[in-house]
């Protein structure tokens, strides 16, 4: 590890984040459909199916991150 720049290691941090929240993003709001692959084929599933979310799911999830949002301060 000790050979890995701080910015490299950093970075595929983020992008590691960033990859697994989008991936997360369909079942949070409850939408039907493939899930996708990649970052690209995860938001392009995202907005194919963006018709489909469901009210009770996305109240269920936002709320449940907004709680664990304030339980961290």
């Amino acid at each position: 590890m000790s050979f890995i720049s701080e910015p490299t290691t950093v970075g595929f941090t983020a992008g590691a984040a960033v990859t697994i929240m989008s991936s997360q993003i369909k079942s949070l709001f409850g939408m039907a459909g493939e899930k996708g692959e990649g970052f690209v084929g995860y938001w392009k599933a995202i907005f194919d199916s963006i018709t489909t979310f469901k009210a009770g799911d996305t109240i269920v999830g936002v709320g449940a991150f907004i709680c664990l949002m304030l339980l961290r301060v």
